[in-house]
């Protein structure tokens, strides 16, 4: 099969080519995964060594060439088979975290390395904890997070969301993480409406069930001013989202109940998003 040869020379090139062909067999892996489910089957049933080029490239490629390779691992991952395979592929989240660390990568690299950590660890139990037992995980989303970049800030709050998302070990260690919460308040307050959504799922997954965060959050300058202008004028997601989490502030106690209270015009915005 001629598609079958060719991605076997994609391979070929992502393991043994020059810097720019590295480059360039990563996007091509990633345009192709990304136009079809049965080409993200055909990958999985006759490509397997795909994952581990991938691995590879992130490991040792250029920025350009981790942007794609994490582009690919990105729409991989549209696929739970490939998700699985995926998260068996050794060292392949090692190497993304430590990308995430890295703040000498591109923002356009950056935002494509926090979109493959949030698609492997989305809906993926195991590797959310693989996550949080990885030194610096926490720490490297949220640099991302804290860039100037809203793309990077945006794809940093999904995976956050991800990796928090009913795990209280990665629950308390982004609450321990110094810049967490701040940095999804600050994208709730100036990012793009897709990046409030995100913003504010981030957040509600942070506090969910989880009262030292959400204790933390409510202490945390202008996070329910954020919170209620989102109510007030986001999207229906970002709406959502955003009363979901002062939700489950409220949840947590009197003295959050009390500040949400003491929020101007917390009651009336979440009044109209309930009436709405």
């Amino acid at each position: 099969d001629s598609e079958v040869k060719d991605l076997d020379s994609l391979v070929d090139i992502m393991i043994a080519g020059e810097e720019e062909e590295r480059e360039s067999a990563a996007f091509s892996i990633a345009e192709f995964v990304a136009d079809s489910d049965d080409n993200q089957a055909l990958v999985r049933d006759e490509c397997p060594r795909i994952f581990d080029a991938l691995a590879m490239v992130c490991a040792d490629g250029t920025d350009r060439a981790k942007q794609y390779a994490c582009l690919g691992i990105a729409m991989l991952c549209a696929d739970e088979t490939n998700q699985s395979l995926l998260s068996s592929t050794e060292g392949l989240l090692e190497s993304l975290v430590d990308l995430s660390l890295d703040e000498s990568l591109s923002d356009s690299c950056r935002a494509n390395v926090a979109w493959a950590i949030g698609a492997l660890v989305n809906e993926n139990p195991t590797m959310r904890k693989a996550f949080g037992d990885i030194v610096g995980s926490f720490a490297g989303l949220v640099m991302i997070a804290c860039t100037l970049h809203d793309e990077a800030r945006e794809r940093a709050a999904f995976a956050i969301a991800e990796s928090a998302r009913d795990c209280l070990e990665n629950q308390l260690g982004f609450g321990q993480t110094d810049g967490a919460l701040e940095s999804l308040v600050h994208l709730c307050a100036t990012g793009s409406e897709s990046a409030k959504e995100q913003a504010a799922w981030a957040l509600a997954m942070l506090v969910e069930s989880c009262d030292d965060n959400a204790s933390a959050l409510v202490a945390t300058p202008f996070a329910l001013e954020s919170l209620v202008q989102i109510c007030e004028a986001g999207s229906e997601t970002a709406r959502a989202n955003a009363v979901f989490a002062i939700a489950e502030l409220a949840r947590s106690g009197d003295a959050a109940r009390l500040a949400i209270l003491e929020t101007e015009g917390a009651v009336e915005a979440l009044q109209a998003v309930v009436e709405g």
